[in-house]
């Protein structure tokens, strides 16, 4: 039905909830998201509009399926839906077709196929500012894109909180693509330093503006504010936007330690949020930004556009530099609108010559750490991507990696060691090396000889110390059914690691060399020196080529159907699993001790938030907004995730040494996918025991990054103290207590002045006390769901 054939009454409706028509796309639009609209067809009488209307008041509360600009980028939703899908078909017969089709044209994968890949492969760069994963990235694109990557190298001292994922085709005009933050979070960060400008001081930026004793911990936060207003005339402007909010502050007397709750409750008023919608409107002529991926052309004023949206080194030094760069004079930095940028660049001819691989099918380099290293905060990676590449610089002394890495690096969960390399940087910063580079590679006795020490060294030293750790675990009271034995995936960090390649690359030519360690010798063994060698590569690309081999043998187009599933045995055999699982649940819920695990976080509120707010602000981020891992294990802020799905793939049957996960999980599921299919290329055997395995731990992580957070994203909105009021006054079905601090205690610990950690915090400690009623109401239910799909989606795809 066209707008102008409904009834009065549904026009009232499509007012009340913000639905509007599109004569152009002849769709009725939502305002939750672009992406979630009513086809003209589809709306066939008044009583599916009434519908409509319904299943957004729906959606709206209940933030889990992700239909929100807030929520929409996060692959997790799907299957929040998918778990509910009979249930909404029920109670939106008509229109549940617009939800499904909202995560269809909201999936990353999506995006990529728009911009031409066919079958990208996705792997996820981790390492630190100053690893080298622009340079890293630099030998992939051609030459003008070369010079455009080097512009977002960040110095050393400064940070980032930007996703960045480089998308790279064989043909393709280049390309930016970055998505806005939400409206509420930019008006957070400027209403924040708004309040911390002292209006009696002069300065020619808003950031010598800021009081000196400011409780700003995130100086990037106030780069970003003072770079969007930097010029003259919005410095005056921001200056009366800041007397205007600090009065209004004053005035409602609600004092410092609610400061970031008022801020919530008042960013969006009218005589607030025109600082804001002034600047956006004037720079971006659209009616969908916030939330959103707003497109640059790279094709003409590439270096100026990425100059000032997603740089902060060389924007600054480009602002200091006047006489060099006069067009500077009157920029503006639009970093603090984006939180992800995405690059389509076009592959360089070295690249597709040396890799021999059809780029047209795509190569994504995600970095999803965006934040220096301080080994105490940890390092982000993204738990959907198995294919992984750890960058990390070589160490300068005695060992092949300084300590603190390795010790990070092994916490990051490896699946598949194929699918993972380690590369160390920097190499040509040692003396070894650049003496058996100056002799043109003839003096190599004393480059292995050194190198080799340096790699027996880290190779013992950290069998060693995985040794001792696991023999002073804790493993129950001897009735229990399991045992941990990490064993299994140490293996797997050291069979990746015992494979690792040496790569040097000219930040100026580009030029690139690159060694591989071969090690053949036992991954858990002391090092065999007879067994090690340090070969010279012919190409520096074959660092990559492995993974992307092994990412072709388990693509679909190289699985072949030798008979079709029988539905009954495919539920039978998914049932089985669940029994599995849910055994391993219970087992993993009872060996938790809870209550100290809240007690120890709600103590977070005795200690110098200055000395955890980066930790919280990699969680907040990386964990909770976004659905990455991260290495934090130590005290406040662990990742809980990657906890469970590390100790359940480590439980091994009391009285034997058999893991549970691949006996009863992903051997059962290779001798029933080996029934069903076989592989072109490649022993099929192992390319389906891959496959299996890449199936189970999917499911495993899905669930439990879904069971831990998605049903409580109402507290990102909540203020901190009515989080942790819950944790205290909430039923007891629903939370578990803490043992020894009272809300009494965390009341008198408040700050006299309000603080993003103790945000995080508010939310952290939620989730923990929800932890153990979400993994008892939702893990089950939703592993089921993730390896049903993915074992359907499987079937569908091999013909």
């Amino acid at each position: 039905m066209k707008k102008e054939e409904l009834e009065p009454e549904s026009i009232h409706l499509l007012r009340e909830h913000g639905i509007s028509w599109d004569g152009t796309k002849s769709v009725y639009m939502t305002a939750l998201h672009k992406n979630f609209y009513l086809k003209e067809a589809e709306l066939r009488s008044d009583a599916v509009l009434k519908e409509f209307c319904d299943l957004i008041v729906y959606l709206k509360t209940h933030p889990e399926y992700g239909v929100s600009t807030d929520w929409a980028s996060s692959e997790l939703n799907r299957y929040v839906y998918m778990n509910n899908k009979e249930a909404m078909k029920t109670g939106f017969p008509s229109t549940i077709e617009a939800l499904s089709r909202f995560y269809d044209d909201s999936s990353i994968i999506r995006f990529y196929k728009d911009q031409g890949a066919k079958a990208p492969t996705i792997i996820d760069l981790i390492g630190t500012t100053g690893a080298g994963k622009t340079t890293f990235c630099q030998q992939f694109v051609d030459d003008s894109s070369k010079d455009l990557l080097k512009l977002t190298i960040t110095d050393s001292a400064e940070s980032t909180v930007m996703q960045t994922d480089i998308l790279i085709l064989q043909q393709t005009s280049k390309k930016m693509f970055l998505r806005a933050r939400s409206k509420a979070d930019i008006m957070k960060d400027i209403m924040t330093v708004a309040l911390e400008l002292d209006l009696t001081a002069s300065g020619a930026t808003i950031k010598e503006l800021v009081k000196k004793n400011a409780e700003i911990i995130d100086k990037d936060m106030i780069d970003k504010v003072s770079h969007f207003f930097s010029t003259d005339a919005l410095v005056g402007k921001f200056t009366a936007f800041a007397d205007q909010v600090q009065t209004a502050f004053k005035a409602d007397a609600v004092g410092e330690t609610a400061r970031l709750k008022w801020i919530k409750e008042h960013s969006a008023d009218s005589g607030f949020v025109y600082i804001l919608d002034d600047e956006v409107a004037n720079r971006f002529p659209t009616s969908y930004f916030y939330g959103y991926l707003q497109e640059y052309d790279l094709e003409t004023d590439a270096d100026f556009n990425i100059v000032r949206t997603i740089t902060n080194t060389e924007f600054k030094y480009r602002k200091e530099d006047l006489e060099d760069y006069p067009e500077m004079a009157d920029a503006v930095s639009d970093r603090l609108l984006f939180d992800h940028a995405i690059l389509v660049l076009p592959c360089s001819a070295e690249a597709q010559d040396k890799l021999e691989y059809d780029f047209q099918q795509g190569i994504v380099f995600r970095d999803s750490q965006g934040h220096k290293l301080d080994e105490q905060n940890g390092i982000a990676s993204d738990f959907e991507v198995k294919n992984k590449i750890f960058l990390i610089p070589i160490d300068t002394g005695g060992y092949l990696i300084d300590d603190r890495y390795s010790n990070i690096f092994e916490r990051i969960l490896i699946s598949e060691p194929k699918n993972n390399v380690f590369v160390l940087t920097k190499v040509d910063l040692n003396t070894t090396y650049k003496r058996y580079k100056d002799s043109h590679y003839l003096k190599n006795k004393d480059f292995n000889r050194v190198f080799s020490d340096k790699i027996a060294r880290t190779h013992n030293k950290l069998i060693s110390t995985f040794q001792n750790q696991q023999a002073a675990k804790d493993n129950g009271d001897g009735q229990s059914k399991f045992y941990k034995d990490e064993t299994a995936l140490f293996t797997n960090f050291m069979a990746s690691f015992s494979n690792a390649y040496l790569s040097e690359i000219d930040g100026d030519t580009f030029a690139a060399e690159g060694h591989k360690i071969a090690y053949a010798g036992q991954a858990l063994e002391e090092l065999d020196r007879s067994k090690l060698d340090i070969e010279y590569l012919e190409s520096w690309f074959d660092i990559v080529g492995g993974i992307i081999k092994e990412n072709k043998l388990t693509y679909h187009d190289n699985i072949v159907r030798i008979a079709n599933p029988a539905p009954s045995k495919r539920l039978d055999f998914v049932e089985r699993c669940k029994g599995t699982v849910k055994i391993l649940m219970d087992y993993y819920i009872s060996t938790q001790k809870w209550q100290d695990e809240i007690d120890g976080q709600l103590a977070v509120f005795n200690v110098d938030f200055r000395t955890v707010y980066q930790k919280g602000d990699v969680w907040y981020r990386s964990n909770f907004i976004n659905d990455g891992n991260t290495t934090a294990s130590n005290s406040y802020f662990k990742d809980l995730t990657r906890q469970i799905v590390k100790d359940i793939n480590s439980y091994v049957i009391k009285g034997t040494t058999t893991n549970y996960v691949k006996s009863k999980l992903q051997e059962p599921l290779t001798d029933y996918l080996t029934t069903l299919y076989s592989s072109k290329k490649g022993d099929s055997a192992v390319v389906l025991n891959s496959l299996s395995n890449k199936i189970i731990q999917n499911s495993l992580e899905r669930a439990a990054k879904i069971a831990y957070k998605v049903f409580d994203r109402k507290t990102k909105d909540h203020y901190f103290m009515d989080n942790i009021r819950d944790i205290f006054k909430g039923s007891e079905e629903y939370f578990t207590k803490p043992k020894k601090i009272t809300l009494r205690e965390v009341e008198r610990a408040r700050r006299a002045y309000s603080t993003y950690t103790e945000h995080y915090a508010g939310i952290y400690g939620y989730l923990l006390a929800r932890h153990t009623y979400n993994l008892e109401t939702y893990f089950l239910a939703i592993f089921q769901t993730v390896i049903e799909s993915e074992l359907h989606e499987l079937n569908e795809k091999v013909k």
